[in-house]
């Protein structure tokens, strides 16, 4: 049966010894979220858990790997943590009730990126979309079932972007902070605009175990007592009111917008 910290934090009363533990993630680059094939810098989850450890006496290992391999691992008991997870995420190896989960760790926002050309087109005029292998383009399925949208998996978002930037396809469908680290490494991908007329919407990211129940909730009592710890970590990486940001979005399209009307208007 699912059950999700909250209610664990009120069922146990425990102090989780100091221990060895692994947490796996996705095996490609996720940065700022999470990149734990980096051998320096593995992101903002790596950092809240590095600060947990060194607050309990921990210790952990970070592995990435495909992410079907992280269920069967997850249920076998070999990976402790699984980061990110969410309950309505769905895979053919485990299901969300043999799961436990943390609280919500960040929030991050699932976008579209087109060029300017394409900025404020509708929907319709996408034809060809770019997407990390592994991710879900549920908003577009309907789009893709009746032919009218050809999806390209890519390996990373990188690529992803990479082929918006060459324009072999009309947009990427790509997380905001990922990009915004990316284009910041590659300027002369930009510029590239997140369109809210176009499928957006803020992700919930939480951690998962089978066999930790108690580690998971200690790990939330941790960042529910150090709310100024989290805060300055998610300042560094930059993922910082994930709400707020999606409503910047919205507020350039409807100022976009009303001078484009204005235009047409006195012409």
């Amino acid at each position: 049966m699912r059950v999700l910290l909250s209610s664990l934090l009120v069922l146990f009363s425990f102090t989780v010894n100091a221990d060895k533990f692994i947490v796996a993630s996705q095996n490609l680059s996720y940065y700022p979220h999470y990149d734990f094939r980096s051998p320096v810098d593995k992101g903002l989850v790596w950092a809240i858990l590095e600060a947990y450890a060194h607050d309990r006496g921990h210790e952990f290992k970070y592995l990435s790997m495909p992410v079907l391999r992280l269920q069967k691992e997850v249920l076998k008991g070999s990976v402790d943590l699984i980061y990110p997870d969410h309950p309505t995420w769905t895979n053919p190896i485990s299901t969300a009730e043999q799961k436990i989960f943390s609280s919500i760790i960040t929030t991050t926002i699932a976008g579209t990126l087109v060029k300017p050309h394409q900025y404020r087109k509708p929907i319709e005029s996408i034809k060809e979309l770019s997407i990390p292998l592994g991710f879900s383009p549920l908003y577009w399925e309907p789009r893709i079932s009746n032919g009218q949208l050809r999806l390209i998996s890519t390996n990373d978002s990188i690529t992803a972007l990479e082929l918006l930037h060459l324009g072999r396809s009309d947009a990427a469908d790509c997380d905001y902070y990922v990009a915004q680290h990316l284009l910041s490494l590659y300027p002369n991908f930009q510029p590239m605009l997140f369109d809210p007329g176009l499928p957006i919407k803020e992700i919930e990211f939480m951690f998962s175990t089978v066999s930790n129940p108690e580690l998971v909730a200690d790990i939330d009592l941790f960042i529910q007592q150090n709310p100024q710890v989290i805060s300055e970590l998610k300042l560094r990486y930059g993922i910082v009111n994930p709400t707020q940001t999606l409503e910047t979005i919205k507020e350039a399209a409807r100022a976009y917008d009303e001078t484009h009307h204005l235009n047409d208007f006195a012409q």
